[in-house]
């Protein structure tokens, strides 16, 4: 698939691991957006554009107006809590989540793992 870049929606310099803050850093810095949200929509189709939006959301890319806010609390990461997930009719419940656009990976607990296995297609 091709791109044209990778753009960090960390907190790097906040969090000590960088000495220039990311992009995302910048812009809230600044002040300059309208709310401190951002917006990403990923199009299944590789024919139609990506975007992502600083400030606020594009209810054109939107299948449902209701949004569902999320706090994250992680520390470098933007980390959230998933109050339950299902594979078939299976529920795992609580557990914590990543929201990264940068992976493909779904990183679970050992317990998890070992429970879901069976269930999916693991190579």
């Amino acid at each position: 698939m091709p791109f044209d870049g990778i753009l960090g929606l960390d907190f790097a310099k906040f969090f000590g691991q960088s000495r220039f803050p990311s992009p995302l850093e910048s812009i809230l810095l600044q002040g300059s957006l309208k709310r401190n949200i951002f917006s990403i929509y990923l199009s299944q189709d590789m024919r139609v554009p990506g975007s992502l939006v600083f400030g606020s959301v594009e209810p054109q890319y939107m299948e449902d107006e209701e949004v569902v806010w999320v706090p994250s609390y992680g520390h470098r990461m933007w980390q959230i809590r998933v109050d339950d997930f299902r594979i078939a009719n299976r529920s795992f419940g609580f557990a914590q989540a990543v929201a990264d656009t940068g992976s493909t990976t779904i990183s679970v607990s050992s317990r998890i793992y070992q429970e879901a296995k069976p269930m999916i297609s693991v190579r």
